[in-house]
């Protein structure tokens, strides 16, 4: 795809410490990952503002490390790689391969972290898991949660000269994850998508964090805090999932966008029914695999 873009220089460093410097002192540079998600937004005449392009292949951005605790993945890795890294992890093998074939062969994870846009599928998983991020300055290593990054779509908070190293996934903090997907085909961008993840125990949730997306969303990928409020440590109940069902509906941190097609409205309710349904599913069989 020919990048229809105002690109003066292209940077291929030696090194992160290099690639760091030269994003530090050039408030127009932007890092490059896989490019799949520069190229679209770029040509879509959304990225004007960016004069110089660091590429960050080759500079030992793309592996795997797990533990009993957590599995880190560097930012470079592809996302067709990922598929074996996280086969154990539901809720993040169903997002990738919602991903067409031919973006996760390209596409890397810290593009679709880094872009904060809400129809890319990991970033909604990832917000649901509670990850973290490790951003390198050049000099030292900072972890950021993914839910404190994102600010805006292509906005993450990264300090300058900062890039996304790896991202941190917790393993043990939920026992029960989903992901879904809601589109105009099954292997294109979301309209609408949610990630939800719970430690459910004894008819309890001790802990559960959903996470929004979606190309409708007029927004980065969000958490609805205030469900996950009503429902942390609260026996699961259809009284309290009629009641997430409403504050869904209720809930004023989800913009989605009206077309065409249907109305922001209609797209918050298709929202509210999946969630109804998959918290329905846990209470009834005791949750889902991870």
């Amino acid at each position: 795809m020919p990048l229809n873009a105002n690109v003066k220089d292209y940077l291929k460093p030696e090194n992160l410490e290099e690639a760091c410097d030269f994003l530090r002192e050039n408030e127009d540079a932007m890092p490059v990952a896989g490019g799949t998600g520069i190229s679209i937004f770029m040509n879509k005449g959304l990225m004007s503002n960016v004069r110089s392009l660091v590429d960050l292949d080759g500079l030992g951005l793309s592996f795997s490390k797990k533990n009993n605790d957590s599995l880190e993945i560097g930012s470079m890795t592809k996302l067709a790689d990922m598929i074996q890294f996280t086969r154990d992890l539901n809720i993040a093998r169903t997002a990738l391969l919602s991903i067409p074939k031919e973006i996760r062969n390209l596409g890397t994870l810290g593009g679709q972290v880094f872009t904060a846009y809400p129809a890319f599928d990991m970033s909604v998983c990832l917000l649901a898991l509670g990850a973290t991020v490790n951003i390198y300055d050049g000099s030292s290593n900072k972890s950021i949660a993914l839910e404190e990054l994102y600010s805006g779509m292509f906005q993450p908070n990264i300090p300058p000269g900062g890039i996304i190293k790896s991202v941190l996934i917790p393993l043990n903090k939920f026992n029960n994850t989903h992901y879904v997907k809601i589109g105009k085909t099954g292997h294109g961008f979301s309209d609408i998508s949610f990630g939800l993840s719970a430690d459910f125990r004894d008819g309890t949730i001790n802990k559960i964090a959903i996470a929004i997306g979606g190309g409708s969303l007029e927004s980065e990928p969000v958490r609805l805090s205030s469900v996950e409020e009503r429902l942390n440590g609260m026996e699961l109940t259809k009284d309290r999932i009629d009641e997430a069902f409403a504050l869904v509906n209720e809930s004023k941190s989800i913009e989605f966008r009206s077309d065409e097609r249907t109305s922001a409205d209609f797209r918050k309710h298709t929202l509210a029914v999946h969630i109804r349904r998959v918290l329905t599913d846990f209470q009834s069989r005791g949750g889902m695999l991870k």
